[in-house]
């Protein structure tokens, strides 16, 4: 049986939830019925260097010096389309479904399938909106990751339900690490240790876990706060951490290579109080590491957890609920261990990534989904 060759196209391959959904793709698909390679438009960044080192073919596209932005870049990806027989493209973000898009006017029979991970419609500047809204109608597939995502998309971009997918994001079952050197060294006795990972920018809700480590602070609960991740808000954080007096408390520890695996299982609290999200893979894989996790009721988390059974939920902003819920669980490590064990149950029986890579086969082998 012929295989079905499928191009994935991305900006870049730096750390964040679209490029672990990308990189579990690569990883798990069946390579029996599928050869997979990966388009980056602009870098490679870490797990492209990843797959790179796997096997995976990935590439990442030259910008013409004589161009500010690489305008050519769809004439690039037609080139790979053409010389590597490529029967499908998977696009993420609007650079990427632009590009596949542009493609199918000189490969007529490829087809396009385009996921949205953008969750926080209509917010976004009218003349992107008006793009994607443009581009997505030569998709011959659309996916969003989570229920609320598709119904802010289809009002968003007039899209038809029935153009319209949904397809969840899984993450693999992590195995148990031992004891993190990096996350130790914090540890203090009778301290419980709090971690995140995500990039520094406004959509994570950092200040308001500031607020929290705050409040904690001051009604005596011992707890140390690591942030695992970067971004441009560090500078900003780092003042606020020193405003707060919380430089005994609160740690930003830059990037974290594989955090999933060398930074999540050695944690006691994942929380992360966003202003939106999409479907939070972060989330997901702090679930599947046995954490129980507390986080805004935003996205797709209210699907995804049961609140108070398997995580925790609190209305975004509400600095006094979030509090209220962390100084709970950092004092009773009973509920912890009972909310943390029912988390990963959660994550290997509904989100698992060998459902959601068994859902992308089916569509770029052009059959049905279920859901």
């Amino acid at each position: 049986m012929e295989k079905t060759n499928v191009l994935i196209l991305t900006p870049s391959l730096h750390i964040g939830g679209l490029e672990m959904v990308i990189a579990h793709i690569c990883r798990f698909i069946d390579k029996e019925r599928f050869t997979i390679q990966v388009c980056c438009l602009k870098e490679l960044g870490s797990i492209g260097n990843s797959l790179l080192n796997d096997g995976i073919s990935v590439v990442a596209l030259k910008k013409p010096k004589y161009l500010k932005n690489n305008y050519t870049s769809w004439l690039q990806v037609l080139t790979i389309v053409r010389s590597r027989n490529i029967h499908v493209v998977h696009s993420h973000t609007l650079d990427s479904l632009i590009d596949g898009a542009l493609c199918k006017f000189g490969r007529r029979k490829l087809r396009l399938v385009h996921t949205f991970h953008f969750g926080n419609y209509p917010n976004i500047r009218s003349k992107y909106l008006y793009m994607e809204t443009l581009f997505c109608r030569f998709a011959d597939k659309l996916v969003a990751v989570g229920d609320e995502q598709k119904q802010k998309i289809r009002l968003a971009l007039g899209i038809k339900d029935a153009n319209l997918l949904t397809l969840l994001n899984g993450v693999p079952q992590l195995k148990r690490a031992p004891a993190c050197a990096l996350v130790e060294q914090y540890r203090r006795p009778g301290t419980v240790v709090v971690g995140t990972v995500c990039t520094l920018i406004e959509q994570k809700g950092l200040t308001d876990l500031l607020d929290v480590a705050c409040l904690l602070k001051n009604r005596k609960v011992k707890a140390v706060y690591l942030v695992a991740g970067e971004g441009h808000l560090r500078k900003d954080l780092e003042d606020r951490i020193k405003a707060l007096e919380l430089g005994d408390d609160v740690v930003l520890l830059g990037r974290v290579d594989r955090a999933a695996e060398a930074f999540l299982p050695c944690i006691d609290i994942f929380f992360l109080p966003s202003l939106w999200e999409a479907m939070s893979v972060v989330v997901l894989e702090a679930m599947g590491a046995g954490k129980p996790v507390v986080v805004t009721n935003v996205g797709e988390n209210r699907h995804v957890i049961t609140d108070t059974v398997d995580g925790f939920l609190a209305e975004p902003r509400d600095v006094e609920a979030l509090a209220r819920i962390m100084e709970g669980l950092i004092q009773n490590g009973e509920v912890r261990s009972q909310v943390g064990a029912r988390a990963e149950l959660t994550i290997r029986t509904r989100f698992s990534v060998e459902r959601m890579v068994s859902a992308y086969e089916q569509l770029y082998a052009g059959a049905p989904l279920l859901r």
